[in-house]
């Protein structure tokens, strides 16, 4: 965005004009949230506006709000309450302030504002209260708000009684309103459908539904939500559920998980870059980088690997002194197969064949596991809970 927003600019000059001449609060809102994008925007550090310009904008967006608050709008209010809530463009942190603008524009019926009293309540032990604002918000459409009604039947939260029908409703909405910042109700649901949700009682009235689950699943994922773009990748490589073994779509999930520094997406991306498959080019340099991501996080079998890489020059320099240190930090980390290998002595093997070996080792244990699973139903999930996941199938 360039510096002639706040200088010279004339579509902008009449939006100011407009907003100074009218009485309707509905254009002076969005002349206010015209402004505050357009702050957001100047953020880039590609921006070329001056840090001066910007607090021109800034000012005059603060006193927009502010008009508005004070006229009682129910929008302006709770911009307002947000600014207050973590001290924001000048104005002083200020929670109780914050609290009290948002309980006006909530009892104005403004879903987001009935979300943050819900919460605050919810912090300070007054269950009653923290109930009721969430219902509230519930009713009036917040996603967020429909995501906590659903766990809370489901969980019985605030001294209320299970109730899996009523979480359903409250879940379904959710996951119909699903956003970027609250997908957790599409991969809940997701997870009902592929009957991996812990409490039995649930499957009573939700049934087994792959395609409705894959579906749910993908939404999520779209929306940025980490865990259903790792499984979508697993299902995708395995098999699990029904799902085709499709390693292109499996790596576009995990690459998707991986950003997002997701360990076992970045461990299951190496090893399908050693491995490579149908569409996929082997790619060593690739398979080296996903697996140290992956061990700088911690992961063991990524630490292992990067031994095995290190050792047998897959992908890097061979190294012999750098597969010892991550060989003996995964046998710190609780591998069997580090310590085997340090017991036995390292560095004898053949690059090529020991390299050969590993691609043909990790091909057949990945369509081993595909085949394995797909003989029977669900399950992954759950066992991807242990201590490293199934997931991970490189060494």
């Amino acid at each position: 965005m360039s510096r002639t927003l706040v200088s010279g600019n004339n579509a902008l000059d009449m939006y100011r004009e407009a907003a100074k001449k009218t009485q309707d609060e509905r254009i002076q809102l969005e002349y206010a949230k015209f402004l505050l994008q357009s702050i957001e925007n100047l953020q880039d550090p590609a921006s070329e506006i001056d840090p001066e310009n910007r607090e021109k904008l800034i000012t005059e967006a603060v006193y927009w709000v502010k008009h508005l608050q004070r006229k009682g709008n129910t929008e302006a209010s709770f911009i307002a309450g947000t600014w207050f809530e973590v001290g924001k463009y000048g104005i002083e942190k200020d929670r109780s302030k914050a609290v009290q603008l948002f309980t006006y524009a909530a009892k104005n019926h403004h879903a987001s504002a009935a979300y943050k009293v819900a919460v605050y309540y919810e912090e300070r032990k007054s269950n009653g209260r923290a109930f009721s604002y969430y219902q509230m918000a519930a009713a009036l459409g917040d996603v967020a708000a429909n995501y906590r009604m659903a766990k809370v039947f489901l969980e019985g939260s605030f001294h209320k009684k299970v109730n899996i029908k009523q979480a359903l409703v409250y879940l379904r909405r959710s996951a119909e309103l699903a956003t970027a910042e609250c997908p957790d109700g599409a991969f809940l649901l997701g997870q009902m459908y592929l009957k991996e949700y812990p409490n039995p009682a649930v499957y009573d009235v939700v049934f087994y539904d792959p395609e409705e689950a894959q579906r749910q699943l993908d939404k999520a994922a779209n929306l940025g939500h980490v865990e259903s773009q790792y499984l979508l990748g697993l299902f995708f490589e395995f098999g699990e559920h029904g799902f085709p073994v499709v390693p292109k779509l499996s790596i576009d999930y995990y690459q998707k998980a991986a950003e997002q520094d997701h360990a076992k997406a970045q461990m299951a991306l190496s090893g399908w870059y050693l491995s490579g498959g149908d569409n996929v080019s082997i790619d060593d340099r690739l398979a080296f980088d996903w697996g140290h991501r992956a061990a700088q996080q911690g992961l063991t079998r990524a630490m292992y690997a990067m031994g095995y890489y290190y050792e047998m020059g897959v992908g890097c320099d061979k190294d012999i002194g750098r597969a010892k240190d991550w060989y003996e930090r995964a046998a710190a980390a609780g591998s069997d197969e580090a310590k085997e290998r340090l017991s036995k002595g390292i560095g004898g093997a053949s690059s090529a064949e020991s390299t050969a070996a590993l691609r043909r080792h990790v091909t057949q244990k990945r369509q081993k596991a595909a085949s394995r699973r797909g003989k029977k139903r669900g399950g992954i999930l759950n066992r991807d809970k242990d201590k490293e996941g199934t997931g991970c199938i490189v060494m």
